[in-house]
């Protein structure tokens, strides 16, 4: 099929999709007094076959077409400058055509239908440019009222370019990616709130596209999020997006300096990780090494996010300064980390952005597509450059891509290829010098300590469910949430504010159960406390003993999994001292980070410890001694007034009996 038959197919085909709206538009057309020309179709690389250029048009009774062709424009920025008029030169071909009795063959005609008024370039006039030189034809194709006076003008350029014949010759990497990113989704009460049809319909747009390369951004926590809503929808945008790279992204979007200056170095490289996993999980591969570079960014932070698996950047347009002067637009831009690796960054484009942002979405591609070929045809290295596919009207796409796929020095290329092409440089050769003059970061210290305390909180919390994920794993999805760079500090606190409930929720109902007074008879003995576990799973917790008449023989802190209900637990005691005593029992979480339950046992003991006994005894001793010393006491006291009481009734015998013979 030659050039000329694919463009009449396809205009047969524009003409069918757009009969309609045309039929009814073109009653309020006719009444207006100012017309319009809108480009359809043309030939954008001269070849063997007419050039052709088909229009629509709106216009007066008695209008006329004025086609002027111009000479050869060979740099971009001639093209560029062409954008505002052709001016300084006469063109070498100038003719006419009516535009309400067109002519039934070349130059000027109309389809079938009546509504593509398509004019056809003399090839004699095409023959005696290409014998001149090459480059890109200005066309200007004026709408005149009768008396010759403009109502509207169009500019639209052929290209007369001979394709590269050197071995090798450079190439013109033309790359896309797609915005996917999406609001947070996970809100701080569990729920989700996604808007999955706008994703698919999003996704489908690049689907529809498989003959380019897109490389596509979308946050990890969007696809968790449409995970957990819809495993159908899920694998439906998995399918959409297949073989699609996927950029290097945390599970949500972080301001990585921001962060980086609190010092919470682990957040990013957690966020990081589990993003890549999620990824890997919903899409089945894994992320690329190229990640999106936030306008804070320092060199300190390129190198905090290339620990985390990133090798190439896209970086917002301005936001590398050039140090020096640098030949060439279209090539990757080198920045230099605080480590000193260089490197690849990649904007997405603004140099075209007056062609591809035209009205005339046609009209837009074909601008687009002459400033990258006639850019092509003077390379002598490798050139990269990157669009916004979701940036592109889809007409001004196609004709981008068509026009792209006629030539061997163009091509569309992944995002990483486009990032592989040498760095640029300077007018001199030497590496371009380049700068991060990034905006101040935002003060994210309080919410970092805020998402510190609740992540000790879960880890505790952790430490009681333990081997138990379920109730741990949305605790761990709303600190994530919390440290996403669109909330505000308030937005985040209400995410750890509801963290901070469920754990109060998970560990509520751990309590000691009351018993009436305990009587231990023993010095030593078993004391049986009983406490419930008012939750469905098995917690595990520490219990410290305290008391000031009891020994704990086993240590007063123990480790104890209790199983939901009524726990019994034995404490070994040993009684200091009889009587009555308390023993406080503190119920915590392992490691004591939280403070469960606090709950008090009344014990009488009636045995006598050792040291009791002992002093007991050395009692009696001291007792007894004094019993037996008053007993003799009164003994002799008793003997001694019986003596004296004697003595009395019996008086002692004379002397004289003593002196008897």
């Amino acid at each position: 099929m030659t050039r000329r038959t694919r463009l009449a197919a396809g205009l047969a085909a524009l003409a069918a999709l757009t009969l309609v709206p045309l039929a009814t538009s073109t009653p309020r057309a006719v009444a207006q007094t100012d017309g319009r020309i809108d480009l359809v179709a043309q030939t954008a690389f001269v070849g063997d076959d007419p050039a052709t250029i088909d229009l629509r048009i709106t216009a007066p009774d008695d209008a006329r077409i004025r086609v002027q062709i111009h000479q050869a424009l060979t740099t971009r920025e001639e093209v560029h400058a062409s954008y505002d008029g052709i001016t300084g030169q006469r063109p070498f071909s100038d003719f006419s055509c009516d535009a309400d009795e067109p002519l039934e063959e070349a130059p000027c005609r109309v389809n079938s239908s009546g509504e593509i008024f398509s004019i056809e370039i003399p090839d004699q006039e095409i023959g005696e440019i290409l014998r001149i030189n090459q480059g890109a034809l200005p066309v200007v194709i004026t709408l005149e009222n009768a008396e010759g006076d403009a109502i509207d003008t169009l500019t639209t350029y052929l290209l007369v370019l001979e394709e590269p014949q050197q071995p090798n010759f450079p190439s013109f990497h033309v790359a896309f990616f797609a915005d996917l990113t999406a609001p947070l989704a996970i809100q701080p009460d569990q729920t989700i709130n996604l808007d999955a049809d706008d994703l698919l319909a999003r996704a489908g747009l690049i689907a529809e596209r498989r003959d380019i390369p897109v490389t596509v951004a979308i946050q990890p926590e969007t696809l968790q999020a449409l995970a957990a809503n819809s495993s159908e929808q899920l694998a439906e945008l998995a399918e959409l997006l297949a073989d699609r790279p996927i950029l290097n992204a945390p599970w949500v979007d972080l301001d990585e300096e921001a962060w980086r200056l609190t010092g919470d170095a682990t957040l990013i490289a957690e966020q990081y990780r589990y993003g890549a996993d999620v990824i890997a999980e919903t899409l089945g591969r894994r992320p690329t090494n190229i990640s999106t570079l936030d306008a804070t960014a320092t060199p300190q932070t390129l190198a905090l996010i290339r620990s985390n698996g990133t090798e190439a950047v896209i970086v917002q347009p301005g936001q590398i300064i050039r140090n020096s002067s640098a030949p060439d637009e279209f090539a990757p831009l080198p920045i230099t980390d605080s480590g000193g690796t260089i490197t690849s960054a990649i904007a997405r484009d603004t140099v075209l952005r007056r062609a591809t942002s035209h009205a005339d979405p046609e009209l837009a591609g074909h601008r687009a597509l002459t400033e990258l070929a006639i850019e092509a045809n003077s390379a002598t290295v490798d050139k990269a450059i990157m669009f916004r596919f979701d940036g592109f009207d889809p007409a001004a796409l196609d004709v981008l891509i068509d026009g792209i796929n006629q030539r061997n020095n163009l091509r569309t290329s992944p995002l990483s290829e486009a990032l592989r092409v040498p760095v640029a440089r300077s007018t001199a050769g030497q590496p371009l010098q380049t700068r991060l003059e990034p905006p101040p970061a935002p003060d994210m210290s309080q919410r970092s300590a805020d998402i510190a305390v609740t992540r000790g909180t879960v880890d505790a919390y952790a430490a009681m469910v333990a081997p138990e994920r379920t109730p741990i794993t949305a605790l761990e999805t709303l600190l994530r949430a919390a440290a996403a760079d669109n909330l505000s500090d308030e937005q985040s606190s209400a995410y750890t504010l509801n963290v901070f409930d469920a754990v109060l929720t998970g560990t509520a109902g751990i309590t000691v159960e009351p018993a009436e007074r305990i009587t231990l008879t023993d010095r030593q003995a078993d004391l049986r406390i009983t406490i419930r576990n008012g939750q469905p799973l098995p917690i595990t917790v520490d219990l410290l003993l305290s008391a000031e008449k009891l020994r704990f023989p086993d240590g007063a802190r123990s480790t104890r999994t209790l199983a939901p209900g009524d726990n019994e637990i034995a404490v070994r005691v040993e009684t200091l001292a009889s009587g009555d005593a308390r023993v406080t029992v503190a119920i915590t979480s392992p490691g004591g980070r939280l403070e469960l339950h606090e709950g008090i046992i009344d014990i009488r003991s009636t045995a006598i410890s050792g040291l009791g006994l002992v002093i007991s005894i050395i009692a009696l001793i001291v007792l007894g001694g004094w019993w037996v010393r008053t007993i003799r006491r009164v003994r002799r006291n008793r003997a001694a007034a019986t003596v004296a009481a004697s003595g009395q009734a019996q008086p002692t015998q004379p002397q004289q009996n003593q002196e008897e013979p």
